[in-house]
């Protein structure tokens, strides 16, 4: 199973009102991509799914105002986000057991975050 289609999408979520981008517990879930024209999310973006192995489709998210979250994805090997520059809240990147470390550290150091980052273990081989 793939999510793509919403490439018109900009906002994920508005001031004031709980939500953001939420995709979570889809066991069947391999890719996601199609979020080519998404620049913003408001609270919080999360990622927790055992058979997601690629999210690459956000080429143009600059900002998440709350949290990023990408944690749980057993099979998780590679994420992108080039344009992200800023984190309102917190980076959480744990527990994606075929994830390489590196790759979020990376991240960590190239974006402005608010509060905190975690980065833990995530054991995928580095290329």
């Amino acid at each position: 199973m793939t999510i793509d289609g919403l490439s018109s999408l900009r906002r994920a979520g508005s001031p004031g009102i709980s939500g953001g981008l939420w995709v979570n517990g889809n066991d069947s879930l391999v890719t996601l991509t199609g979020f080519e024209s998404l620049t913003t999310v408001d609270e919080r973006v999360i990622f927790n799914n055992e058979a997601l192995s690629s999210a690459v489709g956000f080429p143009a998210l600059s900002t998440v105002n709350g949290d990023l979250s990408i944690t749980y994805n057993d099979v998780l090997t590679a994420f992108a986000f080039p344009r992200l520059e800023s984190i309102g809240l917190s980076l959480l990147v744990t527990d994606n057991y075929s994830l390489c470390s590196e790759d979020a550290t990376a991240l960590a150091h190239r974006v402005d975050i608010g509060r905190r980052t975690s980065i833990l273990r995530n054991y995928g081989e580095c290329l």
